[in-house]
């Protein structure tokens, strides 16, 4: 544990963990008491139709893998951290129902291509130490989820919703920084390298 904690990629990427599911959950949680405002008026069920059209987005995260072989894990990760600021800029400028589920679907799509690849990035980081390196990855996940909601309700005070969720793409754009101090090879990672090539290196 004391190992990966001292891996500084592996820092900025709990860091984009922390920001991509606090802006996830926070989200939702705005979106619900947007809908519910007199600009819409929705009941609890339409709201849960609404949110549930979101599903759809989801099934971006089976193309994950797809994207991260062509592309590279980084610049996916990149891209989509992007894509799901975009739908939550658009979002909370929009005053449109359609036009608000269908950023609501891009935001998510955005989220589910990059939390594979951010996954797959934390446990290539880890190295040989990566049970402890996704271990830390979910705490940082729940704890994201957790003031996601508490933060959205302290902004939703003040009574400004497009604010609220330009916070939060801000809050993305801050993973999105984060990226950009990612070491793609760990130490951990080197050093296995560096044992294959002399298991192979002949005498």
């Amino acid at each position: 544990m004391r190992k990966t904690l001292g891996q500084k990629s592996l820092w900025f990427a709990y860091v984009i963990a922390l920001v991509m599911l606090l802006s996830f959950v926070g989200m939702y949680t705005a979106l619900g008491d947007f809908l519910s405002s007199s600009l819409f008026g929705f009941s609890n069920q339409q709201i849960l139709y609404v949110r549930s059209i979101g599903i759809v987005g989801m099934l971006m995260s089976l193309f994950a893998g797809s994207l991260v072989r062509r592309f590279g894990m980084i610049s996916t990760l990149r891209s989509a951290i992007i894509l799901a600021a975009t739908g939550l800029i658009l979002l909370g400028l929009g005053t449109n129902m359609v036009f608000i589920i269908v950023m609501s679907v891009v935001f998510v799509s955005g989220i589910a291509t990059a939390i594979p690849s951010l996954v797959s990035l934390v446990g290539e980081l880890g190295g040989s130490a990566r049970s402890a390196a996704i271990s830390i990855y979910t705490v940082v996940v729940n704890l994201g989820a957790t003031i996601g909601p508490i933060l959205a309700v302290q902004m939703l005070g003040t009574g400004n919703y497009v604010i609220t969720f330009l916070i939060f793409a801000g809050c993305l754009l801050l993973g999105l920084l984060a990226t950009l101090f990612v070491k793609r090879v760990s130490p951990a990672v080197d050093e296995l390298n560096i044992a294959k090539k002399k298991s192979i290196t002949p005498n």
